[in-house]
């Protein structure tokens, strides 16, 4: 696994025209009756973008989000700071993966008819 702080995606996308949370208000947060320390959004964002970052592993994605926080805070709530490993695992296993899979979908449409391309 390469660094989750060895490859940098922020500056390919202009991730503070809320493209992306734009595109994931859709997704239902699957959290009831738990302490909500953290925002919905701001645990799914940060995960995504560790990943494809490189990260493989929950602690990779809450070092990803540690070693960013100046820059995530510019787009992100982060009322708490970055949620822990434990956080991330028990948030992002209880998301349905279609659901999460059409909302990346709708955010990479957004992203490259930006750019001026079309997803055919």
């Amino acid at each position: 696994m390469k660094s989750p702080t060895t490859l940098d995606y922020s500056e390919v996308f202009d991730f503070t025209n809320s493209q992306i949370l734009e595109a994931l208000e859709k997704l239902p947060d699957p959290r009831t009756g738990w302490t909500l320390s953290h925002d919905f959004i701001d645990i799914v964002v940060i995960a995504i973008l560790a990943v494809l970052s490189g990260a493989d592993t929950w602690n990779d994605i809450e070092e990803y989000g540690e070693s960013k926080y100046d820059w995530l805070k510019e787009f992100l709530a982060l009322p708490n700071g970055i949620p822990s490993h434990d956080t991330f695992n028990n948030v992002i296993r209880c998301i349905e993966p279609d659901k999460l899979a059409s909302c990346f979908q709708d955010w990479i449409t957004a992203a490259i008819t930006m750019v001026g391309n079309d997803i055919s």
